[in-house]
């Protein structure tokens, strides 16, 4: 994981400069420092063979490091072509999709909740 972080950093910079810069530079600079400890820290415990928060941290990483690559592009969605301003859909489309967001949400999240406790409590086995 440690060599694919260095590969795409490489590749980025050499890429898009301007991007590589906004994520070490700009507003993904805490995101980038996340991602480089905790890619640290996965190392570490992968080579001293303890294995009980390597995944936590590897999904830690992860994340920061998109959300570093997001944050690195602001204000554009295609860097140097289009902004989030640009992209941004009516405000009337805009509301619209966030009610039916909430209203998904709403429906969707009781039966997950419900579905998880009655397997933990394995009463889905008979």
């Amino acid at each position: 994981m440690l060599a694919v972080s260095l590969v795409v950093l490489v590749l980025i910079a050499a890429e898009s400069p301007t991007v590589f810069h906004g994520m070490v530079a700009g507003l993904g600079l805490p995101f980038a420092i996340t991602a480089v400890l905790a890619v640290l820290a996965v190392a570490t415990l992968m080579w001293r063979r303890v294995y009980r928060w390597y995944r936590v941290l590897t999904v830690v990483g992860v994340g920061s490091f998109v959300f570093a690559w997001g944050f690195g592009q602001v204000p554009y969605v295609l860097p140097g072509r289009l902004t989030i301003e640009q992209a941004a859909g009516a405000p009337a489309i805009e509301a619209l999709l966030l009610g039916i967001t909430v209203v998904a949400l709403v429906l969707v999240v009781p039966s997950l909740l419900l579905l998880y406790t009655l397997d933990q409590r394995s009463a889905l086995e008979s």
